[in-house]
């Protein structure tokens, strides 16, 4: 049955190749066939012609290019060298300056460690002490205060002017008297070359606290 259907389609086959030769031939479809293929040259020679226009363009811009990159490196390089030049300068000083701020930190701390290293003070660390427990029995007396009708004395804010300022330059110098006596004595071993001449330096940083602070009943500042 396939067979018999093949032959009977063959001349019908035949038939249509023949018909498509005579149109590819027909002068219309070479006369369009020729007119397309000179488009697709003269696409392909715009094309061609672009790209010429394109690389000498790219090549002038290339040379432009190298020509500021050189005039731009050439103004930049002294700059650049001054630049440099100003930079290791200013890290050898950075350096130099460190070097010495070490080298005397370090003769400082030899200093001090050689200070430890000598024999302790032990008069001095026992009147220290004593010192240091009387401290916590001293208060300020700025002065009676001024009460009200019942005797109860005023807030600070409802005290006299006056005597509201006494009592701030009162704490004002309490606290610097006390604060240098404390300094005084952290510092004795680095400012004084003895006991006896540590303690005499200390009482004298002392005889500030003394007058500013006023001592509970049966304290008594230690002398020597």
């Amino acid at each position: 049955m396939l067979d018999e259907t093949a032959r009977t389609m063959e001349p019908n086959l035949g038939s249509v190749a023949s018909r498509l030769r005579a149109l590819a031939s027909a002068p219309a479809v070479v006369a369009e066939l020729e007119r397309q293929a000179r488009e697709t040259v003269q696409a392909h020679r715009t094309a061609i012609a672009a790209l010429r226009e394109a690389e000498q363009k790219f090549v002038a811009a290339e040379t432009h290019r190298e020509a500021v990159v050189a005039a731009a490196e050439a103004k930049f390089a002294p700059i650049q060298e001054r630049y440099f030049k100003a930079r290791d300068e200013h890290h050898a000083v950075l350096a130099e300056a460190e070097l010495a701020y070490r080298t005397a930190e370090m003769k400082a701390q030899r200093a001090l460690a050689a200070i430890a290293e000598l024999p302790p003070w032990p008069a001095f660390q026992d009147w220290r002490q004593r010192v240091e427990q009387i401290l916590p029995h001293t208060y300020l007396d700025h002065g009676p205060p001024s009460v009200d009708a019942y005797g109860h004395a005023l807030i600070f804010d409802k005290q006299p002017a006056e005597w509201r300022e006494n009592v701030v330059e009162h704490r004002a110098r309490a606290d610097a008297a006390l604060q240098g006596f404390r300094a005084t004595v952290a510092a004795a071993r680095t400012t004084f070359c003895s006991e006896t001449e540590a303690i005499e330096g200390c009482l004298a940083a002392l005889a500030g606290v003394k007058l500013e602070f006023t001592l509970e009943p049966g304290w008594s500042w230690p002398t020597k």
